[in-house]
């Protein structure tokens, strides 16, 4: 219990250091919002000025409200038509509210005027090419990472080297192996607009991960899974912004270069902006997993059975890049054997933000604190016939992204692994450290 205890201390501490500085971050500028006050009394005042229109729309944008900064910078190009300044910052605005199409004119038109300042022109090129891409009928985007990893426990071999077998306590054989790792990361997604007019797409993803160890070749693993469905919006008249995909959904995990499981199921997203900042998502899923025994597993099969998966994931941005996150999420796993089913209940909190180094382009940071509580069923009577496996598992993780160009980017992350288990065949505890760079496209 002593363990629990100090768990649920570390769990405290952490989820309020991030409620701290997610409070902090979340407060604007002292005198921001009564700027943004005084601006809209002196526009009232005086509707004709550019000059307040600007300065209006400037602090707008400074507190993340892109919406009314947009609507003010299209009244100011009603007042003076000919400002290509305006017109990128409209199309910059506009891609940052996720809306490629709007942008696409204002953009046009900047990059058209003579009178656009240099110094904006290849900025203005970049957006405009970005903006037609993810325009078009047919959309390719992602990223690749690929470095090096560190493990302290790479083959997450329990701490204790007392095991339990069939209930009598032994000396453990599978102790923790520290390794590097190359590792490799991929994520792409297509879209395909049917293009009628209401948002209509074809959305596809595909995840690959796969990592190839120096010493401890039974944690080399490489996995492939796509997902694929229709989104749209499900409540065009009574929500209008939200969309709902339907996908199914498959994937193949290698192990020790063997194939050990493959997957095969369906599920639906569901995302609802509650605000410009704030968004809520939904997911259901559910899959039947079958495994095969393979040398390093050889009764791997017995774990072959369905899985039922739900996630609920709310989204704020704080002000300008600056967001936060909470989820819940809940997983249930049946198998052959009673003693392999669990019930897995998930929180997670974390942030992420933009911050600037000198003259740089701004670096990336962001960091999350996962606590998963997971019981099974029924005891294993290989291990001990008396208990039933109980688990409480926490994670923390910190990342840093350093862009290069607009496609190259280094990354550094360091993530913290603990399970707390009551039998102790089960307990791990692994820190990673990981180097390397991300090409996007």
């Amino acid at each position: 219990m002593a363990q629990f205890r100090g768990l649920q201390r570390t769990v405290a501490v952490f989820l309020a250091l991030i409620s701290i500085v997610g409070t902090a971050a979340a407060q604007p500028a002292p005198d921001l919002q009564a700027r943004i006050q005084r601006a809209y009394e002196e526009l009232l005042a005086n509707p004709g000025s550019v000059t307040l229109t600007y300065r209006y729309a400037q602090l707008q944008i400074q507190a993340g409200n892109y919406e009314a900064a947009a609507g003010a910078l299209e009244q100011m190009l009603i007042l003076a038509p000919d400002q290509p300044r305006v017109q990128f910052e409209l199309g910059a605005l506009y891609m940052r509210m996720g809306v490629p199409q709007t942008a696409l004119p204002y953009l046009r038109e900047a990059q058209a005027s003579p009178n656009l300042p240099e110094e904006l022109r290849q900025q203005t090129e970049i957006y405009l090419a970005e903006a037609e891409r993810r325009s078009s009928r047919s959309q390719l985007s992602g990223d690749i990472t690929f470095g090096m990893r560190y493990d302290s426990n790479a083959n997450l071999g329990p701490s204790s080297n007392a095991i339990f077998s069939r209930g009598v306590v032994v000396q453990g054989a599978d102790t923790p192996q520290s390794d590097f790792a190359g590792v490799i990361v991929g994520r792409a997604t297509h879209i395909f607009d049917f293009q009628t007019n209401d948002d209509t797409q074809l959305v596809s993803t595909l995840y690959t991960y796969g990592t190839r160890q120096v010493n401890v070749s039974i944690s080399d693993i490489l996995l492939g899974e796509l997902t694929s469905g229709i989104r749209f919006h499900p409540f065009p008249n009574l929500y209008p912004r939200a969309l709902m995909r339907p996908h199914f959904i498959t994937n193949g995990v290698l192990l020790t270069d063997r194939l050990y499981s493959w997957t095969f199921g369906g599920g639906v997203d569901l995302t609802l902006p509650l605000s410009d900042n704030t968004a809520i998502d939904f997911t259901y899923q559910f899959r039947q997993v079958s495994y095969n025994n393979i040398p390093s597993r050889p009764t791997a099969a017995d774990l072959t059975g369905p899985e039922n998966q739900l996630r609920s994931r709310l989204t704020h941005r704080l002000r300008g890049n600056w967001t936060v996150w909470s989820e819940l999420s809940g997983r249930f796993v049946r198998a052959q054997q009673d003693f392999n089913n669990f019930s897995e209940l998930g929180v997670l909190a974390g942030t992420s933000f933009e911050y600037a180094i000198r003259d740089w382009r701004p670096w990336f940071a962001s960091g999350y604190a996962m606590y998963y509580y997971r019981p099974y069923d029924a005891p294993d009577p290989s291990v001990d016939p008396t208990k039933t496996r109980l688990e409480n598992e926490v994670r923390f993780g910190v990342a840093n992204v350093i862009p290069l160009t607009d496609a190259f980017s280094l990354v550094q992350q360091v993530d913290y692994l603990r399970t707390y288990a009551n039998i102790p065949n089960y307990a791990r505890l692994n820190w990673s450290v990981t180097a390397g760079a991300i090409w996007r496209f």
